[in-house]
């Protein structure tokens, strides 16, 4: 299974799920038997229709763990881009993280993108920038105003669950301005 998980190094990774999953976020389709290795709720959302568990990148997280990301089956289509933390020592996987996510429906919208990168004690972090939109004509031709929400928050993803380091939108909009508009 690992085979099909491109190996990767960066600096600073930015994750997200385009609309048409296209380009470096397709992946390479996983089977059911390698698809057995993944959390339940995981491996049983794979034979929905449309099914679809993708191995896209993968990377050394500590001494113990290597990060998969992977793209998975999502509320209507396989557009959900998660990070997998693999035990080498144990052969499985122990816990998995959500980065980066697109859909709308009925006049809603929702996009997280996630960057990963090391903090200055090596502790492997995501900022995290979720949009969310609803568009007022679906309830009301004449109204053609669209409503937006942005939320921020930093996370220390080093532990096997994820750890809410900041969420104070104007400090992270300021110190990682250049990240966020790039």
């Amino acid at each position: 299974m690992l085979s099909k998980f491109k190996d990767i190094r960066f600096d600073t990774l930015k994750v997200y799920s385009p609309p048409d999953i296209e380009g470096e976020y397709h992946g390479l389709v996983l089977d059911s038997n390698e698809a057995l290795l993944f959390p339940k709720e995981i491996y049983e959302a794979n034979f929905i229709d449309p099914p679809g568990l993708f191995g896209i990148y993968k990377f050394r997280i500590d001494n113990k763990l290597l990060g998969l990301i992977a793209r998975t089956p999502s509320e209507y289509m396989p557009s959900s881009i998660k990070l997998f933390f693999f035990d080498e020592a144990k052969n499985t996987i122990v816990s998995y993280l959500e980065l980066a996510e697109n859909w709308g429906d009925a006049g809603d919208g929702y996009t997280k993108d996630s960057w990963l990168f090391r903090g200055a004690d090596n502790h492997l972090l995501s900022l995290v920038w979720v949009y969310e939109s609803h568009d007022n004509s679906v309830d009301d031709e004449s109204d053609t105003t669209i409503q937006e929400w942005n939320h921020y928050y930093l996370l220390d993803i080093m532990k096997q669950r994820s750890d809410t380091i900041n969420k104070d939108e104007k400090f992270l909009l300021k110190k990682y301005y250049n990240l966020l508009n790039k």
